[in-house]
């Protein structure tokens, strides 16, 4: 039995293509390289998109004076046009074959809505920022793309690495992105406030409109760089490895294995909803918690403080992510890094409940531990629970067949769902008001010179508004925070037992059931593969 060693990558580059996935010629080996490289820029790129504007979005949606009940609406528009979108992309790219037109077009339509969200204050409508996040979300959807790309080029062996290494980087970078896009906002904060006497200039650049601005012409970069980089993978260039390596030579499924897949993928992609559910309630409501409950931004200027936290803890988990799968792969394993870090996020939860209660101020200290806390664990998290999946779907290859499109859509659907739903609700629920629910309220409103608008009611703690540059929210509270919070608490806990008992009865990756293929002796399993007719089992380097 001859073995191949395997580098740090989890693949030997002496090994054959039908072994590592990595290409005989030269030329199509660097190619590949560069595919991946454009589709991790593309990812991290159409992600960060999705928060540059999270540090000013829900300020800017008070200046607006949007309806307090629809602003989760705005806020999830992004991900619900994604989660429409995203089987139409999945549907096209199992049809054929083929990614680089979905990824150009989803681009294109994602910087044309962020074309029209920079124009949100000078229109002076809040219902253009539904509009162009609406659009923008529905170019996003190109995400589950690059999975169903990355299941598709990568062999058996090499999916099976520990946390999914090709994939986990696509993702990691997503989620980090995700976690410190709102910084792109702190790159503006000096500019000028704006109000309805500012210039027209003023009104389509300014600090709620620039990541707009930003996100259209990064996005437009990137495509150039995609378009140049990337090239879809054919069994002629190397990059679509057969469908043994793939996993998919194997006989027909039996019944039994089908049901055991079906019950898999339905649970955990439930799980997973409730998940990021809770993740997408807390984040788009941090503005609403930090000025509202905490008391601490009362200037455009201080909006930076909102997300220090969240995007120190991302950093961080960036960092530890990629130290811990080379020093402690063992320990720093999808499945388990899904069970630790949902209860962390459960311990996160209890930390922002107002024990004080509805108009106690809580330390700022606490909000930073929480949010810090938050963002490290939200990267590591939403990336474990997604390499689990996408290892099962390598270990079903032969139920999957050429549906991981379609699967990981469903995937991707899942999660956007959870990132529309959560929003949604959590802001129709708890948002910035007096203890009595009452918006808006100044009991002395002043025009200035210039045209913008100041409180001059008294006392202060009467007092709850916002204008373009000024927050009054000494009078103010998170309405509802009460039972918001302690909502999602007891939601992570009954999410955190139902990824306990579904890992507990499918935790093993390992194929024993599988029916051999005609005129095979017997079914490899996840740690074997067949070349040559002769079984050659992988292992890392000594």
């Amino acid at each position: 039995m001859e073995t191949i060693p395997l580098d740090e990558e989890g693949f030997g580059k002496g090994a054959a293509p039908e072994a590592s996935g990595i290409p005989r010629d030269p030329a199509n080996a660097r190619s590949k390289q560069w595919a991946l490289r454009a589709l991790i820029a593309m990812g991290f790129g159409l992600a960060i998109d999705f928060s540059m504007s999270l540090m000013s979005i829900q300020p800017l949606y008070y200046v607006m004076n949007g309806p307090s009940n629809l602003y989760g609406l705005v806020f999830g528009a992004y991900d619900l046009m994604a989660l429409i979108f995203a089987p139409l992309f999945g549907f096209w790219c199992d049809r054929s074959r083929r990614f680089k037109h979905q990824m150009q077009l989803g681009s294109a339509v994602n910087a044309a809505g962020n074309l029209l969200y920079a124009f949100t204050v000078l229109a002076d409508k809040w219902w253009l920022m539904l509009l162009g996040r609406g659009i923008a979300g529905a170019g996003e959807a190109t995400l589950g793309v690059g999975s169903s790309y990355i299941t598709q080029t990568t062999t058996h062996e090499r999916r099976q690495a520990r946390l999914h290494i090709v994939l986990g980087r696509y993702r990691i970078s997503q989620n980090i992105a995700r976690m410190v896009g709102p910084f792109v906002g702190y790159l503006f904060l000096g500019l000028p406030d704006v109000h309805n006497g500012s210039s027209t200039a003023l009104k389509m650049f300014n600090w709620y409109t620039l990541p707009g601005w930003f996100a259209f012409f990064m996005v437009l970069a990137l495509m150039a760089f995609f378009a140049w980089g990337f090239t879809d993978p054919t069994e002629e260039n190397e990059h679509l490895v057969k469908p043994e390596s793939r996993g998919e030579g194997y006989g027909p499924p039996s019944p039994e294995r089908i049901r055991r897949f079906r019950t898999f993928a339905a649970s955990w992609l439930l799980l997973s909803f409730l998940s990021i559910f809770a993740v997408g309630a807390f984040t788009a409501n941090l503005f609403a918690l930090f000025a509202g409950q905490y008391h601490q931004i009362t200037s455009q200027t201080d909006n930076w403080k909102t997300y220090i936290g969240v995007a120190g803890g991302a950093f961080t988990a960036g960092f530890v992510f990629r130290r811990m799968i080379r020093w402690a792969p063992q320990y720093w394993e999808e499945r388990k890094l899904s069970l630790l870090t949902n209860w962390l996020l459960f311990i996160t939860w209890m930390l922002v409940i107002p024990y004080g209660g509805a108009t106690w101020v809580p330390p700022p200290a606490l909000y930073y531990v929480a949010t810090a806390l938050a963002g490290f664990v939200v990267v590591i998290n939403q990336t474990s629970i997604e390499t689990v999946f996408s290892k099962k779907l390598t270990q079903y290859a032969d139920v999957v067949g050429d549906s991981v499109g379609k699967h990981m859509g469903a995937y991707f659907m899942a999660a956007s769902g959870g990132r529309f739903a959560g929003p949604l609700v959590a802001a129709a629920i708890a948002y910035i008001a007096t203890p009595s629910g009452d918006t808006n309220v100044c009991t002395d409103w002043v025009e200035n010179a210039d045209g913008s608008w100041s409180c001059a009611g008294q006392p202060p703690s009467a007092q709850c508004a916002i204008t373009g540059d000024a927050y009054y929210v000494e009078g103010c509270v998170l309405y509802r925070a009460i039972p918001m919070t302690i909502t999602l608490a007891v939601l992570q806990f009954c999410t955190n037992i139902g990824f306990w008992f579904v890992l507990h009865r499918h935790w093993s990756y390992e194929n024993d059931d599988l029916a051999p293929k005609a005129g095979q002796p017997g079914a490899p399993t996840a740690a074997t593969i067949q070349l040559a007719g002769a079984p050659v089992t992988a292992h890392p380097d000594s």
